[in-house]
Formats: C-alpha cells, structure tokens, sequence
C-alpha cells in the first residue's frame, strides 16, 4: 500500500510541473514593427510571389500574395499569375503577408507594418498588408513601343518557364497536403 501511495504522489507532483514546462514553451515575443523590403517592378518585368527581404528576419518573414488591377475595358480585377509580366502605366494594387518565426507573434492591434520605410495604414487580414504601386513604362512595353523578334521569344520561354514552376510548385502543395510534417 505504501508503494502504491508514494507512485501516486510522484505521478501528482510530475503532473503538478508539466503545465509549467509547456506554458514557457509557449510563451511568443509580439513583434511591435514589421517592416519588409519590395523593389517596385517596372513595365514588362515578370510577377514573382518571392519572399521579401525585412528589417528582423529571425522574427519574422514576409511574402508578396497577389497583384492585381482594376481593368476598366472589361469591368473586371484582373490578378497576375506567378511569371505574367507587370503593364506599364498601371495602378497594382499588391498583397503581402508577413509570417511569425518561432518563439514570436504578429498581433494586427499591436504589430504595425511598414514597407521601404513608410508605414502601412491599408490591413485588409490577418497580418496582410495592401499597397498601391505604380508601375511605370519601360523601353519594351511604352506607348507605341513594340517588342522585338528576340524579345518575345524571350518573353515566350520566361512564360513556359513560369508556367512549368508554378505546375511543380501546385504538385508539391498537392503532396505537402497529403503528407503533413510531423
């Protein structure tokens, strides 16, 4: 019988500390000021939902989300693609999202986020920022302005090429689903 209290009381007293152990596990800094670094492209240059450099990257990371415009012909959003080329001329309207690091948070009522210095007042989610950038022309897309032999064929291999990473990129987010890590 005095086995049998003593386990009992060792099980009591272990359990007594486990909630301890996990609470401090789970304690996560909030980052107070997100700021991300994003190169506004110019007319022709291709779409890409690559990571950004920030201000902390131990605390935090940031990724572009969509671009997108008000096409007043067809009344209609239009959203780029990964490798589709940005218009000169036109208003984007770009989404990114930061993500927290381990042992950090992102809280929308405390964090503020900035990009290139200035600070971003348009939240639209959860830790997602949207910006207006105006991409302007360049000497392949301006007005009147013609692409050559070269560069559509150029143009032509840079959209396979997309289109093939982006099929890759869907495959391995299809597979990633199926097999979640542990």
């Amino acid at each position: 019988m005095k086995r049998i209290i003593s386990i009992f009381l060792c099980v009591l007293i272990a359990g007594a500390f486990a909630p301890t152990v996990s609470a401090e596990e789970s304690i996560r800094l909030t980052v107070e000021k997100a700021e991300a670094f994003f190169s506004v492209p110019a007319g022709g240059e291709y779409f890409s939902c690559a990571s950004l450099e920030t201000a902390e990257p131990g605390k935090y990371t940031a990724q572009i989300k969509d671009a997108y415009y008000y096409d007043t012909e067809s009344g209609s959003f239009i959203h780029l693609k990964e490798g589709d080329r940005y218009e000169g001329g036109v208003s984007y309207r770009v989404r990114i999202r930061f993500y927290a690091e381990p042992g950090y948070a992102l809280d929308d009522s405390v964090t503020e986020y900035y990009l290139n210095g200035e600070r971003e007042r348009t939240l639209v989610g959860t830790n997602l920022i949207e910006t207006v950038t105006d991409v302007e022309y360049n000497s392949v897309d301006g007005p009147g302005m013609y692409q050559t032999f070269p560069e559509r064929v150029k143009s032509f291999f840079m959209k396979m090429y997309w289109d093939i990473a982006h099929f890759f990129e869907q495959i391995g987010v299809f597979f990633s689903s199926l097999f979640p890590k542990v």
